[in-house]
């Protein structure tokens, strides 16, 4: 039996989990490349074919085994530093000069913006799709911020 840690932690199926993502992340960069796709859509690919989404759907079983409940509170938090890792590595990557500043600044702020006001007003106009009772201004808000 594998040394197991805190709470429950299991060392030796998260040794397991680490190469067969890793390893996995490798074969599917590889076989992205060769239909002549980004590598970081292997990498997807193989995310959508591991995770709870496909997985633990189609083979319940092989999810429980390769991806077991003590661990997977490590596996997330693991899962969130990559993707902070990778938003700030494709941040890091893009270089604009300064007179495309502002164009980019009111294209990011639409994004933001037309979604919220979209959201709050049709929360203010159809109240009953989102709330049993009658709702306060700050949920009709909270409506427009989750949009």
């Amino acid at each position: 039996m594998a040394p197991s840690g805190v709470a429950g932690f299991n060392i030796g199926s998260f040794l397991i989990q680490f190469l067969l993502i890793v390893g996995g992340a490798a074969v599917f960069r590889r076989l992205a490349r060769l239909v002549n796709q980004p590598p970081l859509l292997g990498e997807m690919f193989l995310g959508i074919l591991l995770g709870s989404s496909f997985l633990a759907w189609a083979w319940p079983d092989a999810y429980q085994l390769f991806f077991p409940s003590e661990n997977r509170p490590l596996l997330e938090a693991l899962a969130w530093i990559g993707l902070i890792l990778f938003i700030w590595s494709v941040g890091a990557e893009l270089h604009w000069s300064s007179n495309q500043a502002w164009p980019i600044f009111f294209v990011a702020m639409g994004g933001l913006i037309v979604p919220f006001v979209l959201g709050s007003v049709l929360a203010l106009s159809t109240p009953d799709w989102f709330f049993v009772d009658k709702p306060s201004f700050e949920s009709m808000i909270l409506v427009g911020i989750i949009m």
